[in-house]
């Protein structure tokens, strides 16, 4: 048996092997995964409007240009991403499930002003208190405003969530109209990439559980594989080639992020048959 002195001890030792391996594998990430990126070339340029899609002649005057370009550090391993759930707007999946218009917003007017413990429950910052307000985020400005308040506190660019469930009753990507309107007019003008979310839509908010199976609100469905992970049929082929090929749209700009001129498209959760959804892409792409 150890004495207590004992365990302290070896737990202490244990502690600090724990964290001398996170900052070796954290050394690694950035070395390898994130390789150094000349932020003088790929922000400014972002900031200065060059290299970016080409931009509509939009009349929505209701904020000015932002022509301020914000001190840019210089080259450095770590980027600060922010996250975008592109859910703020009407969209056909959620008219389906929720009623027509239905975003979160419904959710956040209904919540009470305090939780359960007394802490307040946050509002957006209205657009004369220098936020974006219940925003619709197909709006121009709302996207273009996005952006600047993003430089203007240090982001560096944006992960927007990414939805393709592969189901014929809806057809192509979902919670789509933001990011096919930034093809369009290049707002938000930062540079990104997409996460895709592979994975069901379930109702696990509002004290709902995963476990619930009747309450999976949208199932992802994938392509069929054979035992090489090739395309089962010509079917399936042209499944991936549509996906593909939305998705190349984004890739082809300067702004999304790229590393050794590959795209990044990070992935969420990880399962074989996504991993054969890749592969294929990879095919496409040569």
């Amino acid at each position: 048996m150890f004495s207590p002195s004992r365990k302290l001890s070896l737990l202490g030792i244990i502690g600090v092997l724990i964290l001398l391996w996170q900052l070796i594998t954290f050394k690694l990430y950035t070395d390898i995964l994130l390789p150094k990126i000349d932020e003088g070339v790929l922000l400014t340029s972002v900031l200065s409007g060059k290299n970016s899609p080409s931009h509509s002649t939009n009349n929505d005057n209701s904020i000015a240009d932002d022509t301020t370009v914000y001190p840019v550090h210089g080259p450095r391993e770590v980027r600060v991403m922010a996250i975008v759930f592109p859910q703020f707007h009407a969209d056909p999946l959620n008219n389906k499930l929720w009623g027509t218009g239905f975003t979160d917003w419904d959710t956040v007017r209904k919540a009470p002003a305090r939780n359960r413990l007394g802490y307040g429950i946050p509002r957006p910052l209205s657009w004369d208190q220098g936020g974006l307000g219940y925003y619709n985020y197909t709006s121009y400005s709302v996207r273009k405003r996005q952006a600047v308040l993003a430089r203007k506190h240090g982001i560096d660019g944006f992960i927007f969530h990414h939805y393709w469930f592969y189901d014929p009753a809806i057809g192509g990507a979902t919670l789509k109209a933001p990011l096919e309107a930034l093809l369009r007019d290049g707002e938000p003008n930062i540079p990104f990439f997409f996460n895709w979310c592979a994975m069901k839509w379930s109702f696990t908010w509002l004290s709902k559980t995963l476990n619930d199976e009747g309450r999976v609100l949208q199932k992802q469905y994938f392509p069929e594989f054979d035992t090489h992970g090739k395309p089962k049929t010509p079917q399936d082929l042209q499944l991936l080639k549509e996906h593909y090929q939305w998705l190349s749209q984004f890739f082809k700009l300067d702004n999304y992020i790229k590393v050794n001129d590959k795209p990044v498209l990070m992935i969420y959760q990880k399962k074989i048959r996504v991993k054969n959804v890749l592969k294929q892409f990879i095919q496409f792409a040569k």
